[in-house]
């Protein structure tokens, strides 16, 4: 009877450790798919919401599209806003810029930041980018924008909304965003990837925004737009396991550098990355900065044929 007792303790503890572990890792699972959820909003989710006080929706579409139309307590804050010209393009404003359009806008430290674009998701990736850069941490991105809220009949308005001004501080993440030097540098590291978020004609050379055809040397061709689906005539993000399948082949310990032409493909590449778990930045100058430096080297397309 002892040694009856003794199995049925043991048992009895075993099945008390693998439930444990079982209800842990079904606490992981849906930990992680709410913070997915948290990075990728639907339009369910945003409509329970849209009262909220603490949460602050952004329209980063152009002041005539916002005018035309919009969703209810979004503000209108362009994405190109947060742009300065360059000589080779686009680059993101310095912080005195950011400070002054955050704190007129009505954006706060301690916002949940929601974005939207039309969809096709460049627009609101790189507003995305932009906050990460400055600090801002609770930020999501309306999957299908604002194009997939009309289809499905939600209520909009042409009212134009705004927020009192505030006292918004950025507050400097250089992790994500990578220069020219740093991208020279990352060449001959085998320790950092780099990703070329251009179409495949541009990457093998065929077609070039800059003065140079080509791509820089190492770097990896995994268009942005291979993160989307059209779904029912409408641009959205492709399913989980299929991003996941699509950057399998990288190291979550390497850092990664996506770079397009000025800055928004790339962007659709660093959201994504971000979300699946990768340590990544944004080649800021882009391929305009580099592909009109002559003296970067870069992969040419007679250097493909070989």
């Amino acid at each position: 009877m002892i040694i009856g007792r003794i199995k049925d303790s043991v048992f009895f503890l075993i099945t008390v450790y693998l439930s444990g572990c079982l209800l842990l890792s079904t606490d992981l699972y849906a930990a992680k798919k709410t913070a997915r959820s948290r990075l990728l909003a639907d339009t369910n989710w945003l409509a329970e919401r849209l009262a909220n006080r603490n949460i602050l929706i952004i329209d980063v579409r152009p002041p005539d599209q916002y005018k035309a139309g919009h969703i209810r307590n979004a503000i209108n804050l362009p994405v190109d806003d947060t742009f300065i010209k360059h000589s080779y393009g686009n680059r993101v404003a310095p912080p005195v810029r950011i400070r002054q359009l955050f704190r007129r806008a009505g954006l706060k430290n301690g916002h949940w930041i929601v974005i939207y674009d039309n969809g096709l998701l460049k627009n609101a990736a790189r507003f995305y980018w932009v906050l990460k850069i400055y600090g801002h941490r609770k930020i999501s991105i309306l999957n299908g924008g604002y194009n997939q809220w009309v289809r499905e009949k939600r209520a909009t308005t042409q009212k134009t909304f705004t927020r009192k001004p505030s006292n918004y501080v950025p507050v400097i993440a250089h992790q994500y965003l990578s220069t020219k030097f740093g991208t020279l540098l990352a060449i001959d590291n085998p320790q950092v990837t780099i990703i070329d978020s251009r179409s495949r004609d541009e990457y093998l050379g065929l077609s070039s925004k800059a003065k140079r055809f080509g791509h820089i040397p190492r770097a990896q061709s995994i268009p942005w737009n291979m993160n989307l689906e059209l779904v029912d005539g409408l641009y959205k993000l492709k399913p989980w396991g299929t991003l996941k399948a699509l950057y399998k082949h990288l190291d979550k310990r390497v850092p990664v550098i996506t770079y397009c032409n000025r800055g928004k493909e790339s962007a659709v590449s660093f959201f994504v990355l971000s979300m699946l778990g990768y340590k990544v930045s944004v080649y800021d100058g882009a391929w305009l900065e580099w592909g009109n430096d002559r003296s970067l080297p870069i992969v040419k397309p007679d250097d493909n044929a070989k």
